[in-house]
């Protein structure tokens, strides 16, 4: 396993972490609702084409959190490969559920042949153990369970094979590299048990080294309150928090195919973050992709998926 090298220490106040994170949002209890009936399926015409839409379906532990929207052909229609978007917001999910930030042109892969879902999630506002901000293997594992449910239990005989395709944007860029490089890890297990692996996983502008990502963004006290909960402690250093640090060949498993997207303009998440995770994944034999956009900052990028690009390079897997 590839270590990063040590950053000079930085401190962040955990009144400065509190405040930061009483901005983002209010921590909320690691709450069960209520038991809700399963949402009816409607049906949705988009593009010319129907489907088959459920919308706010919970999943796994069944935290407020815990739901996902979802896609999929009519019934008795072609089973399709599935993509599953993972929204960003610094590793949190805020009550009106980021699911709702699905890229249009990922949407879009609907009429390319694909079913789609997109997920929310536990995340660094809201409290998993006791008073404890839920950190990587808990958020780790909502988004294993949400995939899990979405191939094995959502309409597995609509889904190619369990072909499934992660596609995130930021953190969410972010965690779906860790979900697919993590696929059968005992620290990082599905807390439903349900765990599938995804065919190939695209990050926009997501971080692929913390260390890295915090030497690069000093004094970024919403970083550094993130980054703190997110690793159980503030530790952007642990390797096991990197992608860059979990390309399966060094660790005796098999990760699918990376495919990339980055901005060389991105003052969130510099451009240097793609160049560590293309290095990473050519030593360990993976195959990477890495498309290159100049003069988009970090909320632009969310924007910058060709659809015709990413079904063509999905089909090709």
């Amino acid at each position: 396993m590839r270590r990063p090298q040590r950053v000079a220490h930085r401190t962040v106040t955990r009144v400065s972490i509190l405040a930061i994170l009483s901005a983002l949002a209010v921590v909320a209890p690691a709450c069960t609702p209520p038991d809700t009936p399963t949402p009816a399926p409607v049906i949705e015409v988009y593009g010319g084409q129907s489907f088959e839409f459920r919308e706010g379906v919970r999943y796994g532990a069944q935290a407020v959190q815990n739901k996902y929207d979802v896609w999929l052909p009519l019934a008795g229609a072609p089973a399709r490969p599935l993509v599953v978007f993972i929204h960003g917001g610094f590793w949190a999910t805020q009550d009106g559920g980021d699911r709702k930030t699905l890229p249009p042109q990922v949407k879009a892969l609907l009429l390319s042949g694909y079913a789609v879902a997109s997920i929310d999630y536990r995340g660094v506002t809201q409290t998993c153990y006791a008073s404890t901000p839920c950190s990587q293997p808990a958020i780790l594992g909502d988004v294993k369970d949400a995939i899990g449910q979405l191939a094995y239990n959502e309409a597995p005989s609509r889904v190619i094979n369990n072909k499934v395709h992660l596609v995130g944007f930021s953190a969410g860029g972010h965690l779906a590299l860790m979900a697919a490089m993590t696929f059968g890890d005992p620290g990082y297990p599905s807390g439903s048990g349900l765990e599938v692996r995804p065919t190939t996983v695209t990050s926009i502008a997501g971080p692929t080294d913390l260390e890295q990502l915090w030497a690069d963004s000093p004094g970024n006290l919403l970083l550094g309150a993130a980054l703190t909960n997110y690793g159980g402690g503030y530790q952007p250093n642990n390797p096991v928090h990197s992608p860059v640090s979990q390309t399966a060949p060094n660790l005796g498993r098999t990760d699918p195919p990376i495919n990339l997207l980055y901005g060389t303009n991105d003052e969130l998440v510099p451009y240097n973050q793609a160049t560590r995770m293309v290095s990473a994944a050519n030593s360990a034999g993976i195959p990477v992709t890495l498309t290159t956009v100049g003069g988009v900052n970090h909320d632009g990028m969310r924007l910058q998926v060709n659809t015709a690009n990413l079904a063509t390079w999905l089909a090709a897997h």
